[in-house]
């Protein structure tokens, strides 16, 4: 099973959960608050952020 979909069981409704890889990926270009570290299913421990909206900046 991907990360995506392993993410997706571990999320919340109504929100996006991105990975470090993805965080980093989309830089300024999106607000982000930290969600902290998560336990993901055969990928061990990752950093997660949930991704909030475009920066308006």
């Amino acid at each position: 099973m991907n990360t995506a979909r392993r993410m997706e069981s571990l999320g919340q409704a109504g929100k996006i959960q991105i990975t470090q890889e993805m965080y980093e990926l989309l830089g300024d270009d999106f607000v982000y608050s930290p969600r902290g570290v998560v336990d993901i299913k055969g990928k061990g421990e990752m950093e997660t952020w949930w991704l909030e909206g475009r920066n308006s900046a």
